[in-house]
């Protein structure tokens, strides 16, 4: 797979209406133009990641994504390279791994029963995926 340049990604963008905002910090965010934006209040979807998922490193150190209580069962010398946790809300609240064909899950913090449902359900059609 090649590899582009800053400069031509930069062009290969030039063509595109893009409309800037601000997170809470004040870094610049790009989207499309015309992208629905969810309502700020909307809930992030409950999601597993796998092991060795890009996003876990990139927030080591950050709060957003991985509360600082939950990095160290995450990432630690025993374990480097991070375990499969999954999201509430944008948030990891728990591990998983695929065990004889099953997923079992070790949940890091109490969850609603609402969310304890949400997960269940993802984790059900994660394992039909491994099945």
């Amino acid at each position: 797979m090649g590899r582009i340049t800053a400069g031509e990604a930069k062009r290969g963008g030039e063509g595109l209406a893009l409309t800037s905002y601000r997170d809470e910090d004040g870094h610049a965010l790009v989207d499309l133009a015309d992208a629905i934006l969810p309502d700020p209040g909307t809930p992030a979807p409950v999601r597993f990641l796998p092991h060795w998922d890009a996003n876990l490193p990139v927030h080591a150190r950050r709060t957003g994504l991985l509360p600082e209580a939950h990095r160290p069962r995450v990432f630690s010398i025993r374990n480097p390279f991070s375990i499969g946790t999954y999201l509430v809300d944008g948030a990891v609240a728990g591990g998983w791994s695929a065990k004889e064909g099953r997923i079992v899950l070790d949940p890091f913090e109490d969850l609603t029963a609402a969310d304890r449902r949400a997960v269940d359900r993802e984790r059900e059609a994660l394992e039909a995926f491994h099945g």
